[in-house]
């Protein structure tokens, strides 16, 4: 379990020797978990034990790296699906860090709803982050019409992403954002990975081959690409 004291004891002496790493004075943030909320919805039962792991690992990780953020990631549509998840956690959190990609959660087939939906979501996330800090390690939209988008739409949540976090931004909220992605997913790999986790990949593999602003196997722009460095530019 992970309250048991022996996995306790054993991560933070990973923290410990982390800590004495002469290079430890780059890192500014520490994320225990990505997606906690795929494995704590399927298996409730684990979600105070994991409260408890969490929450003494964090104060380890003040203790040896004094200055060090620590959060954990929670998938943007949990806060709808699991408020449980995201409430029980948060609280100890240094900072809130999404993945956000704006799927229809009641259509199981990866269909983007429309890129105007950036506003209030970001709005929604920036409200449940409340005083604190929020990041996004994963943020992205496919251009594939196998999951209701297109070149031209994913140009759009691209522009709407920058303009709709800029005031957050100005007002020191953002911790990082991690653009996922410039490019899509090798050939082949899609498959592979669904596969692994038995799941359809009809649609998925639309996604995540689509995924980037350049095309993996030509290196063409997309028409986000473009989008993206103007944006960019004034950000």
């Amino acid at each position: 379990s992970f309250d048991d004291p022996l996995m306790i004891v054993r991560f933070k002496s990973l923290i410990d020797n982390l800590s004495a790493l002469p290079s430890m004075h780059r890192v500014t943030h520490i994320l225990i978990g990505n997606e906690v909320d795929g494995y704590l919805s399927v298996n409730p039962a684990e979600l105070n034990p994991f409260s408890t792991f969490y929450k003494q690992v964090i104060d380890h990780i003040h203790t040896k790296m004094p200055g060090v953020k620590v959060g954990t990631i929670i998938t943007f549509n949990s806060l709808i699906d699991h408020p449980a998840i995201f409430n029980t956690l948060t609280p100890n959190s240094d900072f809130i860090c999404y993945t956000y990609y704006p799927t229809n959660n009641t259509n199981p087939n990866w269909q983007m709803r429309p890129p105007n939906d950036v506003f209030s979501d970001i709005t929604f996330m920036a409200e449940k982050a409340g005083s604190k800090p929020f990041a996004f390690t994963e943020i992205g939209y496919p251009s594939s019409p196998e999951n209701n988008s297109s070149e031209t739409l994913q140009k759009e949540f691209v522009e709407n992403m920058f303009d709709a976090l800029q005031p957050y931004k100005k007002e020191g909220k953002i911790a990082f954002i991690f653009y996922h992605g410039m490019y899509g997913y090798p050939p082949g790999f899609c498959s592979q990975y669904a596969q692994s986790q038995g799941i359809d990949s009809a649609h998925l593999c639309g996604f995540m081959n689509n995924l980037g602003l350049k095309n993996y196997i030509t290196g063409q722009p997309r028409q986000a690409w473009n989008a993206f460095l103007n944006k960019l530019d004034s950000w």
